[in-house]
């Protein structure tokens, strides 16, 4: 399985993950005040440094496996327009966990 087809990834800019020793496809757990999601983490220097980029609308579960991460777990209920009620997906704080393993394929 493609992992960037079934939306298991994050973009993370190259200072910072040399800076938290975080390599290119490794198994990651994306945290905030929320929740966190384990996802897969691909390295690139189009993304700013302190930048995280998750792609939205997966975290779909079929048959029993989940399919990408679910955004809104990472975002909290009150972090969000005042008006409108959106949450703010592209103003949330994150803190990185490296994982142990690493995606196959």
């Amino acid at each position: 399985m493609d992992r960037r087809a079934a939306g298991l990834h994050a973009v993370d800019a190259s200072e910072d993950a040399a800076a938290l020793s975080l390599e290119d496809g490794r198994r990651v757990r994306v945290s905030t005040v929320a929740g966190s999601e384990e996802i897969v983490l691909e390295i690139t220097d189009t993304c700013r440094p302190g930048q995280v980029v998750m792609p939205h609308g997966f975290g779909l579960v079929h048959g029993g496996e989940t399919y990408g991460a679910n955004v809104n777990r990472l975002t909290p209920a009150a972090h969000r327009d005042p008006l409108a009620a959106t949450p703010y997906h592209k103003l949330c704080p994150v803190g990185w966990k490296r994982c142990d393993d690493r995606l196959s394929g």
